[in-house]
């Protein structure tokens, strides 16, 4: 498997888009970040409460599956919760507590 090396989406001249693996693959997007950045997963919604910050990845594994399979950013950090951002539902600030059906977390730390 190649590892991304970049990350966009852009339009090309008719109209289709382009865009890299990283960009809407999970796995790639976190290839791409670890290259330079660190990361670790957690079972804890307290504990990654309480210990990331905005800007941060989160990364989203289903209870028994193999793979991560969505991610969101870290918009806003509430003395409670975290407030997430990001594209498949055009959700910004959405609460971390209310995102319900994942049992383990994979956080990159921007």
């Amino acid at each position: 498997m190649k590892l991304a090396t970049y990350w966009f989406i852009k339009k090309r001249p008719d109209g289709s888009w382009s865009r890299s693996s990283s960009w809407t693959v999970v796995t790639d997007l976190y290839s791409h970040l670890t290259r330079t950045q660190s990361a670790y997963s957690s079972t804890s919604k307290t504990n990654i409460k309480n210990n990331e910050k905005s800007g941060d990845v989160i990364q989203f594994k289903k209870d028994g599956a193999d793979r991560y399979s969505h991610a969101m950013w870290i918009h806003t950090k509430t003395s409670s919760d975290l407030q997430l951002s990001g594209h498949t539902s055009d959700y910004l600030k959405r609460s971390f507590d209310a995102i319900k059906g994942y049992k383990t977390y994979r956080i990159v730390k921007m």
